[in-house]
């Protein structure tokens, strides 16, 4: 009689079958991976050079209708317009007008007030020191003076001054009150003394005093521009 298999091949066997069916099953899924990787790889690749291929294809038909056909622009150009010749007469008219309306330029306003400046003298800055009150009175009065002479111009701001008219006042040892004295001194922007000649003290009342200051300087001014 033959014997049978024994039970230790047959254990074996049970156990080498499900293990081989394993390893069987590992490697085809590996190789279903490994095709699609490849198939997903080869189709981005194609996408690319079909994409790359409309872009190119773009940018050539861009390039195409950008550029000008010389026969159709010079068929197609369009006759300028001859000017008139009345243009330009019309034209200066209504500049005159605008003008005409807007009143003076800056430009003529500017020469006007140098040609008064010119015709007057020169721009005088008072400055009156002293007694407050006596000073202050002075000042006005000398002021009204020489606005009315017109010949030279009188500025509130000593930095645009031409020359610097200083003017000391006090109240005289008299027994008359309001009698005054004051000593003036009429200096350019180098700081010297141009006028008067000698010194310059008056004595008497406010009134009399800024006239005659006025009314020498004044004459002083018109001998210069005579001079001149």
């Amino acid at each position: 009689m033959s014997s049978g298999p024994s039970p230790s091949a047959g254990k074996a066997r049970r156990i080498f079958v499900p293990v081989l069916a394993l390893v069987l099953l590992v490697v085809s899924i590996g190789v279903i991976v490994n095709y699609v990787r490849k198939s997903n790889g080869r189709t981005t690749e194609q996408n690319q050079i079909v994409t790359s291929q409309q872009d190119n294809q773009t940018s050539e038909e861009q390039t195409a209708s950008s550029k000008p056909d010389s026969g159709t622009t010079s068929t197609t150009a369009e006759p300028r317009t001859p000017k008139s010749s009345t243009s330009a007469p019309q034209k200066a008219a209504e500049a005159r007008q605008q003008s005409e309306r807007a009143g003076p330029s800056l430009e003529a306003q500017s020469a006007a007030r140098n040609s008064t400046e010119e015709k007057t003298g020169k721009k005088v800055y008072i400055k009156a020191t002293g007694d407050e009150r006596l000073s202050q009175s002075v000042r006005q009065m000398l002021s009204e003076r020489l606005r009315a002479g017109n010949r030279t111009v009188l500025v509130q701001n000593r930095d645009e001054a031409d020359a610097l008219l200083e003017v000391t006042v006090a109240r005289s040892a008299s027994d008359q009150p309001e009698t005054v004295k004051i000593l003036v001194e009429l200096i350019n922007a180098r700081g010297e003394v141009i006028w008067p000649k000698s010194e310059g003290n008056y004595q008497g009342s406010p009134a009399d005093v800024s006239a005659n200051i006025a009314r020498d300087l004044l004459a002083a001014i018109q001998k210069s521009k005579r001079r001149q």
